[in-house]
């Protein structure tokens, strides 16, 4: 597909839509559930969107099935309403089956893609169909699946959102998270902890909300701490990752050091790419038997642009935790710190 083609199939979806860019009907989906929440429930926590679905059509109690997890939304015609499937589920009733966290996260998941649907002939059809119906074969394919990723990143992004609401974020989590992370102190888990269960939002969840408000400027990090959780690949995939290999996610890290750009860092990244010291060092705390400490972890930043992998090597002092995992057969692990003594500029480390 052309770049022409991909950006006519991409203006035509916006405009079936009725947004000028992702990032405002983003902010439109939000505004119009937070507004929702507020006149229905006085702005309760934990944040229940099943009380006000039904402004939007929605059957506020959705139907389970076994299956993978995570859900799906349609609109039932005889009904007139749309139904949201919950998956990977074995009980029928929906506020006894569990981790409430990720069905919380997937039903709000799934409110949000009701917005990318779209009225015709008495009955509601999703935008991305009709945005590419006039394309064929390859071409359909590919745009699909690029329609598809932007729709499900924003979907995700409404959940985290609206599970955690900008003035609860901005009044109270961020205050007591960013004391903890700029003290550097093992207790920052605590809260983070005590805060997603407040929420009853997953850990993730909460650390997921926290960096994208710090990378948009609505948060101050203290200088020089990083954020970062670590997993180890499945299997292969897409991204070239062998089974067994650990790679990022939400990752918080500064872009420059002392003036220098750095090489992005971004979710999915390898970790290996900070060094082999360490990967080897991670390595061994996903093995270990202990769910927390004190770590110092080796890291190599590449300038950015450098073709060789030179930068600067600093060194990270913090914490770490464990997170549990259902995906995969060892947790995930969480750190948080502070990156300083830096050594001097050196080739890349593998």
């Amino acid at each position: 597909m052309s770049d022409l083609t991909a950006r006519l199939v991409y203006r035509r979806y916006l405009s079936l839509l009725g947004a000028k860019t992702k990032d405002s009907f983003e902010n439109d989906i939000v505004s119009r559930l937070t507004y929702a929440l507020r006149e229905k429930t006085e702005h309760t926590l934990p944040v229940k969107l099943s009380r006000v679905s039904e402004q939007f059509l929605i059957d506020p109690v959705p139907t389970t099935a076994v299956g993978p997890s995570g859900g799906t939304i349609t609109f039932n015609c005889n009904r007139k309403r749309f139904v949201i499937t919950l998956y990977g589920l074995n009980a029928d009733q929906y506020d006894d089956i569990g981790p409430k966290s990720k069905l919380r996260f997937n039903y709000a998941h799934e409110v949000a893609h009701r917005f990318f649907f779209i009225e015709q002939n008495e009955g509601w059809v999703r935008a991305i169909h009709e945005a590419i119906t006039r394309l064929d074969g390859p071409q359909r394919i590919n745009a699909l699946t690029t329609l598809t990723h932007h729709e499900e990143m924003i979907c995700n992004n409404v959940a985290r959102r609206v599970l955690i609401p900008d003035d609860v974020l901005l009044n109270t989590i961020a205050p007591g998270l960013m004391i903890e992370l700029g003290a550097n102190r093992k207790q920052f888990f605590d809260a983070l902890s005590k805060f997603a269960d407040m929420l009853v939002v997953s850990r993730e969840c909460l650390l997921l909300r926290l960096k994208n408000a710090i990378v948009k400027g609505t948060i101050m990090a203290p200088t020089h701490r990083v954020l970062f959780l670590v997993e180890p690949s499945t299997s292969c995939d897409k991204a070239r990752r062998m089974k067994g290999e650990l790679h990022l996610r939400v990752p918080l890290f500064p872009t420059t050091l002392f003036s220098q750009a750095l090489r992005p860092v971004f979710p999915g990244m390898n970790f290996s790419e900070f060094g082999r010291p360490a990967d080897e060092i991670v390595r061994d705390l996903m093995f270990s038997t202990s769910p927390s400490g004190a770590v110092k972890l080796p890291m190599h930043f590449a300038f950015k642009g450098s073709a060789d992998g030179s930068g600067l090597t600093m060194n990270f002092r913090g914490w770490w935790h464990k997170l549990p995992s259902a995906r995969n057969k060892h947790a995930k692990l969480v750190f948080w710190g502070l990156l300083q003594n830096p050594a001097t500029a050196v080739a890349g480390l593998r």
